[in-house]
């Protein structure tokens, strides 16, 4: 996770972007988990009448969804041995 919010937080500021955290608890965020279960329409559709008006569905290519350049926490560290 540390790796994917390094390489995340590299991409904005490469591009501008700033961003803004807040915590919202699980109970008080339902789009957070309508998503989280896959229902993406339902999430537009209860955010829009929510009144956000800036709604944007963006369309991320599988080359930047991938997982592959990440480490697996679980996987065995390299020892210094191995490298020499």
């Amino acid at each position: 996770m540390h790796h994917l919010n390094t390489q995340r937080r590299l991409w904005l500021d490469s591009h501008g972007v700033f961003q803004k955290t807040s915590r919202v608890a699980s109970e008080d965020n339902d789009i957070a988990d309508l998503l989280s279960r896959g229902d993406v329409d339902e999430a537009l559709r209860m955010a829009a009448a929510s009144g956000v008006n800036a709604i944007e569905r963006l369309q991320v290519s599988s080359e930047l969804r991938t997982l592959i350049e990440v480490p697996a926490t679980w996987a065995p560290k390299p020892s210094h041995s191995d490298s020499a």
